[in-house]
């Protein structure tokens, strides 16, 4: 696979098998109306009475979970609301939520196996049985894992479709599984929090917006990150009169919402909050009484911040003194019912898990834990489990990409695997070959940095790719066998979540499969059983969410079956109630001088090092997402499309008159000898002068993909390669740097 970049992204043009017509491209769309039983233009059916059957479900257009209620008239779903009882959303259900229906009707959708007849790259498949499919499956990992043993095999999943596939590789006793939403988003966070506090923020933060009544932001962009939960919450401590304060480089949708917005310099974002730490402690604005009872090593603290002054903190942030020390004594005003919050995708500059950690410590000095307006205690609920056998053991187990402990990042957990990792050691074939892929529910091309030189020597080096998705992705270009996969809509499931009130929610199919597609779980039973372990998956899971509901009481299974989810009290603030409350850390304490940190040779107090800067004439290249859109899984949906069909680059105004650009002019990004396809240049004030963004998710190279082939540019493209020192997650934007020029 001799090729440049553009031809590994132009691969999959060169033709589909003309005797397969399973996608349909543009012209599918142009009576998109008439097949989701809707009038077309100029025709005007007779209004008839709306008599809809509703199901319960949870969302899955992003990962918050939205609890919603799914009206079916005829057989069709005719529309998505949020479910008025689920304490995840409480009734609001976001753009992408609504945009589910069209994620069930979409015409690209995977709608049969597929077998490979060209190429890699090449997008030439044969239709085929799912019999033949699962064979083939089955047959091939059985012979990589008696060839080169269980370890050869790796799996990429992500959300709630991995997880049945995880218990696949677990029976297989295969460990090498990787997710993204580590290495590419939350691992630097979850590393600081756990640092500090013993314990991660977990996917669903627990910081008390609602309740808050002073907001600190740190690059966190909550009104158009994925969060429909974080977003009403925000909406609430507005109507209460919140001070909001947002850190970003860019005047996002969450910054015109606060009443301060402070662009800081990308990168110095420690540097900022050490300084806010400095004055709180140099002014005794600390709570006194929560560092004395529960934090661990504040004269370290103390010392060590004396000489990250504001006078400092200005020089490298570009945020004056004077407005460091005003927020540093707010966020002490407002205490304990004031939070700083973090980023929520911190793979950003390599000092991410420092930088968390120093967030962590300034949320500490406040005293916010377990108390209102600050962070929460999640409740837990027991919910019934179905009686599946244990899984094998697997001791000793070498993992390929760089996790746990006797690695390159022994702090780095197991249970989430560095996708990062992963890939390298597909590509050097160190520390032992792996020649199988299975990937489930994600699109690694979309969240590899330099996937045009990096992915393709991965799949070079593999024997056998299977890939398991709604929508025929660019992963799915370089796949041996696809398999496809239903949506939520159409299947089954129950969980428990933990939240200010805990929960039990069911998931009911509102239609049956539309197309040859099943569910992920009878995807892994299917495989499971042609290589002899079905014994690990003796129930589908219609028969574990009913067995699961037969063993709740009476009364929660009539609360479950008219509202869709199970809501109990919760105890998120046993602090405040005065209990007793210990962290799981060696002091048990909150570890302001981590005692972990030091035992692993890291900094046991976050050290500011001050970033690289871009040279003169380029500029920083930041990503991040709109509201419109999660991450690259929603750019081909139909009415999302609609609403932001295309990345544009932000730049900033005065920087575009140096360059000759106009708004709207076409531009191109320049990295060394890499150019990328012409985007739209948006010229604006709300950006810095020394850094760039676009969207993430565009500039998509599958021609199966039909409303967002093409469409803008690839952020993936012109990332950084390098890593955080202590989570291993990517650092994205250490050195992004691109030129500019005109198309």
């Amino acid at each position: 696979m001799g090729i440049s970049r553009r031809g590994f992204l132009k691969g999959a043009a060169i033709g589909v098998a003309a005797s397969y017509p399973l996608f349909f491209k543009q012209k599918a769309h142009a009576g998109i109306l008439s097949s989701f039983g809707l009038p077309e233009p100029g025709k005007y059916p007779e209004i008839k009475p709306f008599k809809p059957k509703v199901t319960h479900n949870w969302c899955e257009m992003c990962f918050w979970g939205c609890g919603i209620d799914v009206f079916t008239e005829n057989g069709r779903v005719r529309k998505i609301e949020g479910n008025p009882y689920h304490p995840y959303n409480y009734g609001k259900v976001c753009a992408r939520g609504n945009a589910g229906v069209m994620l069930l009707y979409d015409p690209d959708r995977l709608k049969t196996p597929l077998k490979r007849v060209g190429k890699r790259g090449e997008g030439k498949w044969q239709k085929i049985s799912w019999d033949e499919a699962i064979s083939t499956v089955a047959k091939e990992m059985t012979e990589i894992k008696e060839k080169h043993g269980a370890k050869a095999l790796a799996l990429i999943p992500h959300g709630t479709a991995g997880h049945a596939a995880k218990r696949l590789f677990d029976a297989m006793g295969a460990k090498n599984i990787a997710e993204p939403s580590y290495s590419s988003c939350r691992a630097s966070r979850l590393m600081g929090w756990f640092g500090t506090y013993g314990r991660d923020l977990s996917s669903h933060e627990y910081y008390d917006i609602a309740n808050s009544r002073y907001i600190l932001l740190m690059g966190r962009n909550i009104a158009e990150a994925v969060m429909m939960g974080d977003a009403k919450n925000l909406g609430v401590a507005l109507s209460r009169h919140a001070k909001i304060v947002c850190v970003d480089p860019r005047f996002t949708k969450t910054a015109a919402k606060a009443d301060e917005w402070l662009p800081i310099k990308p990168g110095t974002d420690m540097a900022f909050v050490l300084a806010l730490i400095n004055v709180i402690i140099r002014d005794g604005l600390y709570n006194a009484d929560f560092v004395e009872n529960y934090c661990y090593g504040f004269y370290e603290l103390r010392e060590h911040v004396e000489k990250y002054t504001p006078e400092w903190a200005e020089k490298e942030t570009d945020i004056p003194a004077a407005t460091i020390k005003r927020i540093a004594w707010e966020l002490a005003r407002y205490a304990p019912s004031s939070v700083v919050i973090p980023p929520r995708r911190t793979s950003r500059y390599g000092d991410d898990t420092q930088n968390a950690r120093a967030i962590a410590i300034l949320n500490a000095l406040l005293g916010n834990w377990e108390m209102p307006g600050g962070y929460y205690h999640p409740t837990k609920i027991k919910a019934p489990k179905a009686p599946l056998p244990k899984l094998p053991r697997i001791k000793n187990f070498e993992r390929a990409d760089g996790c746990g402990k006797g690695s390159d990042f022994p702090l780095a957990p197991s249970s989430f695997g560095r996708t990062n990792g992963l890939i390298k050691a597909i590509v050097e074939q160190k520390p032992y070959p792996i020649k199988g892929l299975f990937v489930c529910g994600t699109n690694p091309v979309t969240n590899v940095a330099k996937p045009g030189e990096t992915l393709k020597r991965a799949i070079e080096n593999l024997d056998f790719i299977v890939t398991v998705d709604v929508y025929p992705t660019e992963m799915c270009l370089y796949s041996d066998i696809i398999l496809p996969a239903s949506t939520y809509l159409e299947k089954y499931d129950l969980k428990a979540g933990g939240a200010i009130q805990p929960f039990i929610a069911c998931r009911e199919p509102a239609v049956k499969p539309l197309y040859d597609t099943r569910d992920e779980w009878e995807i892994c039973r299917m495989i499971a059983e042609k290589m002899g372990l079905g014994k690990y998956f003796p129930m589908s899971m219609k028969e574990i969410v009913e067995y699961r509901i037969s063993q709740l009481s009476s009364e929660e299974q009539k609360e479950l079956k008219e509202n869709g989810v199970i809501v109990k009290e919760g105890n998120p603030y046993r602090r405040a109630r005065g209990e007793k409350i210990r962290f799981s850390t060696p002091t048990g304490k909150v570890e302001l001088y981590s005692t972990l940190f030091k035992k692993y040779g890291y900094d046991p107090l976050p050290v500011y090092k001050r970033p690289s800067f871009p040279p003169k004439g380029s500029y920083r290249l930041l990503f991040g997402r709109v509201s419109a859109h999660t991450h690259a899984r929603t750019q081909n949906n139909p009415w999302l499309h609609e609403a932001y069909s295309v990345n544009k680059l932000w730049i900033n105004k005065d920087e575009a008159a140096m360059l000759g650009i106009k708004n709207g002019d076409k531009v191109v990004l320049v990295q060394g000898n890499k150019k990328s396809p012409p985007v739209e240049a948006y010229v604006t004030s709300r950006i810095r002068k020394d850094c760039i963004f676009i969207a993430h998710g565009f500039g998509r190279f599958s021609p199966f993909l039909t409303l967002c082939y093409e469409k803008g540019a690839s952020d993936g493209d012109f990332a950084s390669e390098a890593v955080d020192p202590i989570s291993g997650a990517y650092a994205y934007h250490k050195d992004s740097f691109v030129k500019i020029e005109r198309a």
